[in-house]
């Protein structure tokens, strides 16, 4: 209800708490949920006709508006309403109810923002197609109530969609029941083409139907960005493979995923002054181009924007939607890196004062009283150990020789939970956020920086808060004794990864630092060799490092990123700490201790990585993770450096993604984290960065005593929607790192025009994938099928001009350069260069040339 008096305010009216319009649970199978609906605000209108007739008097003339975007002469139920509240009540659009409002001509910024159904209709694209009755494209979807009765029947599934980002026209729907056949069970259905998608979007909650197993097909390897509206899929192998998998058709929507969509207009849009129907190109290449009626297509050509979806007619191949946000020019550093955070869904908007007002004390510090309650480890040899520039300091470590023979060794993790009060709004936005985002050029927090910097961050020559594992070790590394404590630290130095391997290696350097430093090196390497004996998986995710100008932030130079001695060093021993900190949480709290889990592969997945090797003489043995290490580390061959490298980032691949959950969702045995090969896993040593560690910190301190046990500890509904979330957040924040690696990755090729040695990654029907090791990143390259022609069975693509054969992890030269078009959008091409190329060395775009370019821009625009 809206009141227009001195101020303007919003007023909730709750209908279902007010006697005079409440109403009883209307008969579901006679009503629609739209028809319910309708009911309920007549009766609400109703009484509001009452009350105002009540209280009209001269002095007050109050008018009620239904704001709706169905006209009068659509709608019987609007008729209905007239009938009863007479001239009281009036219905009006949203762009009418603004006009009358703020009077004059809107600007046509906001115009575009209504919804297409608010103002002008986009035109249907396929009005006039006959493939279904009435002209339809797609088949109508089905009603609520008739997929509910199919679920309970067991004639339609229902799971979320996700559609293949290398092909717009394929997608999967994960369902909670096996699908397929005895002998090869399965719980996800094949969404095979775009029609039997159904308007669908990645994201959305929907009802799918098996098709017959006679159309049961294997997924399409060709990689699509364009929508192709074919009853089937054009690879004719489809039906024949033995990857058949059971395959479906959306007849209906439960939840839609719509949102707001970052992209950019269509470059070949006819665009120009005045109203016009265009197409918007989102950014994720999962999502269909949106048709929108916009104003400012001149003016919005060259801009990043923000698109909602508003509907999506049975008669038009596209969803219509409308224009809701500029947000910088295409090609801009600071706008594309937004766009990465908007499209991944990270939360990156400034703290509030709510949250900041949970803070310490500018002038905070140790005070007596709660170093008493705290072991005073300050005087013994902690250092921390992290990449160059890392200033929220999560851990540090130490190791000193015992008396007896054995070593004290012990991880130190910054106290995060004596900052963040469990419930305070400080508390309730970290679990929101779930995880700290690293792009490439910053780090979006999870806590404000005052702790993630200073006051939890672990730095040296000042006493740190800590939440402390220590254990006694023999030398041959087996754990002696283990404890827990809160304590006090003063880390004796801040070293990155390369200073620290200096000091261990230097022979002439026999501080308490480098003592410790190098118990830890030597005991590492046996916990890693014990480790590996188990089953546990050395696989490879190349990292990219960026050299960025200090000014611009523009990346200088890119190369992968050089793993030392001491990386798996520290690795090691949080493993062991978060290993012993997950069995004493699981002991104390068996039902509701936060876990991470690692699921076992589907066999499956492997089945193109060991039809690859096969081609080559190699195997791999995916019984269980220790065959697999064993085999993986047999991979070979002479002449080719990278080959193991590339089956193990192949392998990496094959795999599920890592998960938390409570305890009491599984039984233990279920427990089992497949890459590292233990029974029982959790995150304790990074609660600046990951809530997760923030709620085993609170556990930990339960189990020994200095945390009293509340409420949430046991409300396993809680728990679980935490766990969501948390893993929702961390495979986001993943996603945004990697597309940020790519697009600085798009930013130093700009200017350069680089040709360097490639490795085939996999292979395609239309294109080609290769990893190059100079830079450590992977590209696709696309190639035309009447070029080039693809024999699945040995792997194998043949250049039909020259004869010349690529196989999977053969080398070959690659030339990379960035192609700009007239409207400043960019793309990195992957160029295969002829054999025996001679190598060239790097060449920078020249200034004449850049200006050429810039030039050509101007005159296009």
């Amino acid at each position: 209800l809206v009141y227009l008096g001195k101020e303007r305010k919003v007023f909730l009216f709750e209908n279902e708490f007010c006697e005079q319009t409440y109403q009883q649970e209307l008969d579901s199978r006679k009503l629609t949920l739209p028809q319910k609906q309708f009911k309920k605000l007549c009766s609400v209108l109703r009484y509001y006709k009452s009350r105002i007739e009540e209280l009209k008097t001269p002095d007050i003339d109050v008018q009620i508006v239904y704001l709706t975007d169905v006209s009068e002469k659509d709608s019987d139920e609007l008729t209905e309403l007239h009938e009863f509240t007479g001239e009281l009540v009036k219905s009006m659009s949203v762009v009418d109810y603004v006009k009358n409002h703020v009077g004059g001509d809107l600007p046509a910024s906001l115009l575009d923002q209504l919804s297409t159904a608010s103002g002008e209709e986009v035109p249907d694209d396929n009005a006039d197609q006959q493939e279904l009755p009435s002209g339809l494209v797609f088949r109508p979807h089905i009603s609520l109530k008739e997929i509910k009765e199919g679920i309970e029947s067991k004639s339609i599934y229902h799971g979320a969609l996700r559609v293949r980002k290398t092909n717009i026209n394929q997608g999967s729907v994960e369902v909670s029941s096996n699908v397929g056949t005895e002998s090869a069970p399965c719980k996800e259905i094949l969404i095979g083409t775009f029609k039997h998608m159904n308007r669908a979007v990645d994201g959305d909650i929907v009802a799918v139907k098996l098709l017959p197993r006679a159309q049961w097909r294997s997924p399409n390897s060709r990689v699509q960005t364009e929508i192709d509206m074919a009853k089937s899929s054009d690879n004719k192998q489809e039906s024949q493979s033995q990857n058949v998998r059971p395959t479906g058709e959306i007849v209906g929507i439960i939840k839609r995923n719509w949102r707001a969509f970052c992209g950019s207009i269509d470059e070949d849009a006819d665009i120009g002054p005045g109203p016009r129907s265009v197409f918007f190109i989102p950014v994720l290449p999962n999502v269909p181009k949106i048709k929108i009626r916009t104003r400012q297509s001149e003016a919005l050509i060259t801009k990043r924007i923000q698109v909602a979806i508003d509907s999506w007619p049975p008669t038009s191949y596209f969803p219509h939607g409308h224009y809701v946000s500029t947000l910088g020019e295409i090609g801009d550093l600071g706008t594309e890196s937004e766009v990465v955070l908007i499209e991944h869904d990270i939360p990156h908007y400034s703290f509030s004062e709510e949250v900041l007002d949970c803070l310490p004390a500018e002038d905070w510090h140790i005070t007596p009283e709660e170093l008493a309650k705290r072991s005073d480890l300050r005087e013994l040899p902690v250092v921390s150990v992290d990449p160059p520039g890392c200033t929220d300091i999560d851990d540090a470590l130490h190791a000193r020789k015992l008396p007896n023979g054995n070593y004290h060794i012990g991880v130190h993790i910054a106290d995060v939970t004596h900052f963040v009060e469990e419930g305070k709004p400080l508390d309730l936005e970290a679990a929101k956020r779930s995880t700290s985002v690293y792009l490439v050029e910053k780090r979006i927090d999870m806590l404000p920086k005052v702790l993630t910097e200073d006051l939890c961050s672990l730095r040296s020559n000042v006493p740190r808060l800590a939440f402390s594992c220590m254990w006694e070790i023999s030398p041959d590394a087996k754990i002696v004794k283990t404890e827990f404590c809160k304590s006090v630290i003063f880390s004796k130095a801040s070293l990155t990864y390369q200073e620290a391997q200096i000091i261990i290696e230097d022979k002439n350097n026999d501080s308490e630092a480098a003592q410790s430093l190098r118990i830890l090196r030597d005991v590492s390497k046996i916990l890693r060799t014990r480790r590996f004996e188990k089953g546990a998986l050395a696989l490879a995710s190349p990292q990219v490092k960026f050299n960025l100008d200090t000014e611009t932030l523009n990346p200088t130079d890119v190369s992968m990123y050089e793993m030392r001695e001491t990386n798996s060093m520290v690795e090691e021993f949080m493993l062991l700490a978060n290993i012993s900190v997950a069995k004493q949480i699981e002991q104390t709290f068996s039902s509701s201790a936060i876990l991470r889990l690692h699921p076992s592969p589907d066999p499956s997945r492997f089945d193109s990585l060991i039809a690859s090797l096969k081609t080559w003489g190699l195997s791999l043995d995916v019984t269980n993770s220790k065959t697999l290490s064993a085999s993986l580390n047999k991979v070979s061959l002479p002449g080719n450096d990278y080959v193991n490298t590339l089956t193990r980032i192949l392998t990496t691949r094959c795999m599920q993604q890592a998960k938390y959950f409570p305890s009491g969702d599984r039984a233990y045995e279920e427990y089992w984290h497949y890459g590292l090969a233990i029974p029982i896993y959790t995150h304790f040593t990074s609660p600046i960065r990951r809530y997760a560690d923030v709620m085993v910190h609170r556990l930990l301190g339960c189990s020994i005593g200095v945390y009293p046990i509340t409420e949430n500890v046991g409300d396993s509904n809680r728990l679980r929607e935490i766990c969501n979330n948390m893993n929702y957040r961390t495979r986001q924040a993943d996603y945004a790192g990697r597309s940020s690696v790519s697009l600085y990755t798009l930013f130093f090729f700009a200017d350069r025009v680089v040709q360097e040695d490639a490795y085939v990654l996999s292979l395609r029907p239309n294109a080609i994938s290769f990893f190059i090791p100079r830079y450590g990143f992977e590209h696709m390259t696309y190639v035309e099928e009447k070029d080039w022609v693809l024999d699945e069975d040995t792997q194998t693509i043949t250049e039909t001009k020259t004869g010349r054969k690529l196989r999977i992890f053969q080398p070959f030269q690659v030339k990379l350069s960035v192609q700009t078009t007239k409207h400043h959008r960019r793309k990195l091409i992957g160029e295969i260069l002829p054999e025996g190329t001679k190598r060239v060395e790097a060449m920078e775009v020249s200034e004449e040339k850049s200006s050429s370019k810039k030039r050509k821009r101007n005159q296009d625009e």
